[in-house]
């Protein structure tokens, strides 16, 4: 049933602009099955094809499906993908040394995670601007809460722009992951308003959370871990107030580590 509800979006999506003549000569092609793209020349041979939907997760890059190395790709290169509308799995970027920028993804506009890892020289998002929904498998939380998609974001040092992800509609996810990037601001995550768990890791240049702002609730775990810079995180206050199933609070080796009592009691800052 979630399959179908995705696909109905992602045609619904895809037809919103397109006169009836187009759409009598444009149909939706849609790729049955995992994509997986490591390489310039496979992007290339993919994109020649004009698919909108992958059925499937989409991996660019290395995702260790057949390995447990990972093999550094060539791929410099996403416009051939300008085509693809909607993922009905995750799209994992991963281990793409040369790559620099995700544009070439513009169109897309639907995805159920969204998997960024390892790529040392992608600088930001703004490949993203036209992802507007993160539809996850829906589970029930203690709190009756619906929880979608991922956001993981991790060993992308170049990174300092998350602005690419500013047009999602709020989201209610199960994770969102920031480990190991550039990120002197988590701004474009401003529209997530409940996540499972947060977890914020190794971010050198980040000394605040205030870019949550749309963040009303944490269900279960918090874990900021080594910011060295991290000194405010008054903006977790109301999301951690009254919530009797947060299970895991780890704030440690940051500036600032506050207790989850000294955030609930405004002494959240330094």
């Amino acid at each position: 049933m979630k399959k179908i509800v995705l696909l109905a979006i992602v045609t619904s999506l895809f037809f919103s602009c397109a006169t009836d003549d187009a759409i009598r000569t444009l149909p939706v092609l849609v790729f049955q099955g995992n994509l997986v793209l490591k390489t310039q020349a496979e992007v290339n041979a993919f994109g020649a094809q004009g698919y909108n939907v992958i059925d499937g997760a989409l991996y660019i890059g290395d995702p260790f499906v057949e390995t447990n190395t990972p093999v550094p790709s060539d791929i410099t290169d996403l416009s051939p993908l300008n085509t693809i509308t909607s993922v009905v799995r995750q799209l994992e970027i991963q281990s793409n040394p040369l790559l620099t920028s995700l544009n070439g993804l513009s169109n897309l506009s639907v995805v159920s995670g969204l998997i960024v890892n390892d790529n040392e020289n992608l600088t930001s998002l703004d490949g993203l601007s036209g992802l507007h929904f993160i539809e996850g498998n829906s589970i029930l939380t203690g709190q009756n809460v619906f929880i979608g998609g991922v956001i993981s974001l991790l060993d992308n040092p170049s990174l300092t722009s998350v602005e690419g992800l500013s047009n999602i509609n709020p989201q209610v996810l199960s994770r969102v992951s920031v480990n190991t990037t550039g990120l002197a601001s988590l701004a474009g995550l401003e529209n997530i308003t409940n996540v499972a768990t947060l977890q914020i890791i190794n971010n050198d240049n980040l000394a605040s959370l205030a870019a949550l702002q749309g963040l009303s609730g944490i269900d279960t775990t918090v874990f900021i871990f080594n910011n060295d810079i991290l000194t405010n995180y008054c903006i977790l206050q109301a999301p951690l107030q009254n919530n009797p199933e947060l299970t895991i609070y780890n704030v440690s080796e940051n500036q600032f580590n506050p207790t989850l009592q000294n955030i609930i009691d405004g002494n959240c800052s330094q």
